[in-house]
């Protein structure tokens, strides 16, 4: 899976906001805010990637149950989705 456009991120005040740049822009208009989690899903999803992959990456960089983190990414990846985000 990967993202259907291509996404800046930027941080302000803290919070990341993400949203589709060039003529993405036309297509997808959202604005995303965005933790430091969901940041680093986002850019795995800038390339081909699957949810076991992210979990494993997130693994690495976080202490945590691995079930929890799961579901957390789950969570992002239907978020994602229901934005239209997911090709």
């Amino acid at each position: 899976m990967r993202l259907k456009y291509q996404m800046a991120v930027q941080e302000i005040a803290g919070t990341y906001m993400a949203l589709a740049t060039g003529e993405d822009s036309h297509c997808y208009k959202n604005v995303l805010k965005l933790n430091a989690t969901g940041k680093i899903i986002l850019e795995m999803l800038c390339q081909e990637t699957s949810e076991d992959a992210i979990v494993a990456e997130l693994m690495k960089r976080y202490e945590g149950d691995e079930t929890l983190i799961r579901s957390s990414v789950s969570k992002i990846i239907e978020k994602f989705a229901s934005e239209g985000l997911i090709a």
